[in-house]
């Protein structure tokens, strides 16, 4: 994934990637249905929150901002230099193994059993956390794999569909 990565930002810098043009797709992006309020409901019973997704740095942080998670983790960085074109990148492995030692990092810090833990993902990079967690949601997944993984199964495009299976 790192390498596949690295190459996909080669092609994105050949292509000239501007950060004006990067952060208009950003912005682009809608929230699924019921984020908001879910994340809110979930703070609001106490429970941190955490992002840690193979995608842009810039977009987890975006996340992060406006539902307010209290941890965002991405896999790639794009550094613009002062014209706005992309000049390099970073990466993190943050993808299968990679995100399972993110989430080992966090329930460390924050002092937690795997079974306090609970994690909401809908691609085969997010099985091996599924096999950690105590709580496992397959949300909007299309993979039979990563259902089959699961512990829990949300068809539903509607984030609100997880609190139920969040204690107040």
């Amino acid at each position: 994934y790192m390498e596949w990565t690295d190459e996909a930002c080669k092609i994105l810098q050949n292509q000239g990637l501007t950060r004006e043009k990067f952060l208009e797709i950003i912005n682009s992006r809608p929230l699924m249905t019921g984020t908001k309020e879910t994340l809110k409901e979930l703070k609001n019973r106490g429970y941190k929150t955490a992002v840690i997704t193979g995608s842009f740095k810039t977009l987890a942080e975006k996340a992060q901002k406006i539902l307010e998670l209290d941890y965002a983790i991405a896999h790639c960085d794009l550094i613009f230099n002062k014209n706005g074109d992309l000049e390099n990148w970073q990466l993190t492995p943050c993808d299968f193994e990679g995100k399972t030692e993110y989430f080992n990092k966090l329930i460390a810090e924050l002092n937690l059993s795997f079974n306090e833990c609970a994690y909401v993902g809908d691609e085969v990079n997010d099985i091996p956390i599924f096999k950690e967690a105590g709580l496992s949601i397959a949300f909007n997944c299309h993979k039979e794999e990563v259902k089959k993984a699961a512990d829990i199964v949300i068809d539903k495009k509607d984030l609100r569909e997880i609190l139920q299976y969040f204690p107040e």
